[in-house]
């Protein structure tokens, strides 16, 4: 009896155990590839109203800055008001008190601190204690108007709990060394956890919240109309 054979046309594909297997990583491989964009994607029209209020305010302080701090070439450029200042302040105690050591001194002091306050967030600290009660601010207290500066709170409130957590610990951290600066610079002064600024601080953040006003004015809408 002859045996029976099964005729495949020859347009079909047969697929064994190990080409499935290939076909079913290529595909597995092609969704790895196309799933960050998509969450991407996801998050910024989850959150593009949050997104949208923080690029506002990441641009009016670079309108509100001298200059940009780009890592170029190794070059690092000013941002803040407060490091512009800084520089300001030391030079002209370099020039005009060139044989008092504690003029020279502190005149230092203030050009070593310009990398640790050459951010937007130490003017935003500083003017903020520029408006404090008599009793002073506390480093929460800070960081609320710094977070809220940022980003207000009901859009915050809106952030995934790991990513809430992520900005909460990353500014609590700058606010503080922030702190620490301006206390090594004799600019603030902290008692009982409060923070205050000295008469030297309070004089030096009236000079940066009017250089941030003189340039916002410039850089504000109808600035160009007047």
């Amino acid at each position: 009896m002859a045996r029976y054979q099964r005729n495949i046309p020859p347009d079909t594909v047969s697929l064994d155990d190990g080409a499935t297997m290939d076909v079913a990583k290529l595909i597995l491989e092609y969704l790895r590839v196309i799933a960050w964009p998509l969450v991407a994607l996801f998050l910024v029209l989850r959150f593009r109203a949050s997104i949208s209020r923080i690029l506002k305010a990441v641009g009016d302080r670079l309108a509100s800055a001298d200059t940009v701090k780009l890592g170029v070439f190794g070059q690092e450029l000013q941002i803040s008001g407060t490091a512009k200042e800084l520089q300001v302040a030391g030079q002209q105690l370099l020039d005009t008190s060139p044989g008092d050591e504690r003029a020279q001194e502190k005149a230092g002091r203030m050009l070593r601190a310009i990398p640790q306050l050459n951010n937007p967030i130490a003017d935003i600290v500083g003017i903020a204690l520029l408006k404090a009660p008599r009793e002073g601010l506390s480093t929460d207290e800070l960081l609320e108007g710094v977070l809220n500066a940022i980003s207000p709170r009901k859009d915050r409130e809106r952030f995934p709990a790991e990513q809430a957590q992520f900005v909460l610990m990353s500014m609590s951290r700058e606010v503080e060394k922030i702190l620490t600066e301006l206390v090594q610079l004799d600019f603030a002064s902290v008692s009982g956890e409060r923070y205050l600024l000295t008469s030297a601080g309070r004089d030096f953040f009236k000079n940066v919240a009017a250089r941030q006003q003189h340039l916002l004015s410039r850089f504000s809408p109808g600035a160009s109309r007047q």
